[in-house]
């Protein structure tokens, strides 16, 4: 993709010089990663160049030296994450240092101030966003969901008749998969805990979910494991309609991988997260989901992420979250938020 962005530059600059001539003024809002794109915009003199970062600023200062004012911040409050080079590839981290140097008039941020108040105030005091315009503007997802006369999704149907808070949702989203072996201690986990569950398992996240279809998900679960659920979980096998199903009254919980979209979204349904971190920014997020705002629980411990965890760690974080008094806790304190 970064080398697909050298063919991309030359025509970017051709259609933003066009606007430059025919417009007043020209805004460019671009990923934190494309830094050309603000390069251009910057060269134009009617041009205003944005970043928009999917990241969120706390994490940046977490990222800092320790011996560094953000560090010293990060450790008061008790708070701790792997570094950057334990997080994602060095092809990766090499790309984001070239980006670094990007001009900008200020930037966009799926956060708010309830969120990263503190944070957000430290951040804005660093020496090259000293003067930069701020734009906290999270969430970017609806709210409130309300009702449409479109078809509903089948998953919703079942919420239907389950009683509320009850249903735990387990999803890890389109860019990280399970191996086949963590796949069936998960399945293992949720049937021993008892507890009712919507899991999405997306086989076109490794695969062709074309070819295999529900058929392929079902080769990757224990055997008997659709019969054993019966009307005590649901597998969905494509897209699911996430939005709705953590706004549903029936949602207790969602299990997730905390990349800041979704963590964003559960925050803003009041449903508590179960964290299970995989890479990239995925530690920071749980980090200030669960230590710093209380709303969720890590259960997948960074230092052992390459483990397989088995099924009765599994089973005893879901009970802890939905059975639970400290769960009940977790669940208060994430409706408040």
């Amino acid at each position: 993709m970064f080398q697909a962005f050298k063919h991309v530059q030359p025509l970017l600059a051709n259609f933003v010089r066009f606007l430059s001539g025919t417009s007043r003024r020209v805004v460019v809002i671009s990923d934190l990663l494309v830094s050309f794109a603000a390069t251009e915009a910057a060269a134009l003199p009617n041009g205003e160049p944005y970043t928009f970062r999917c990241t969120l600023p706390s994490s940046g200062l977490a990222w800092q030296h320790q011996d560094s004012p953000a560090g010293a911040l990060i450790r008061s409050l008790g708070l701790n994450t792997p570094l950057p080079k334990d997080c994602m590839p060095e092809e990766f981290l090499a790309h984001v240092a070239q980006c670094q140097s990007r001009p900008e008039s200020g930037l966009l941020i799926n956060t708010c101030h309830l969120i990263e108040g503190g944070f957000l105030d430290f951040f804005m005091q660093q020496p090259d966003l000293i003067g930069k315009k701020l734009f906290a503007l999270g969430p970017l997802n609806p709210t409130v969901i309300t009702e449409t006369t479109a078809p509903r999704h089948h998953c919703l149907y079942w919420l239907d008749r389950q009683p509320p808070g009850s249903v735990l949702y387990v999803s890890f989203g389109t860019n990280s998969s399970i191996s086949d072996d963590q796949i069936e201690q998960l399945a293992i986990g949720l049937l021993n805990s008892k507890q009712r569950f919507v899991w999405v398992l997306r086989e076109a996240d490794r695969g062709d979910f074309i070819a295999e279809g529900e058929k392929g998900l079902q080769n990757k679960l224990p055997p008997g494991f659709m019969e054993t659920i019966e009307d005590k979980g649901t597998i969905i096998g494509g897209w699911a309609p996430q939005l709705e199903i953590l706004a549903h009254k029936a949602t207790g919980a969602f299990m997730r991988h905390c990349g800041w979209n979704s963590c964003m979204e559960s925050i803003s349904m009041g449903v508590p997260i179960l964290a299970w971190l995989m890479h990239s920014d995925q530690p920071w997020n749980a980090v200030l989901v669960c230590d710093y705002l209380k709303v969720g629980l890590i259960f997948r411990d960074w230092d052992h992420r390459k483990e397989i965890l088995p099924a009765a760690e599994i089973e005893k974080a879901i009970k802890e979250v939905m059975v639970y008094d400290k769960g009940q806790e977790i669940k208060r304190r994430a409706s408040e938020l």
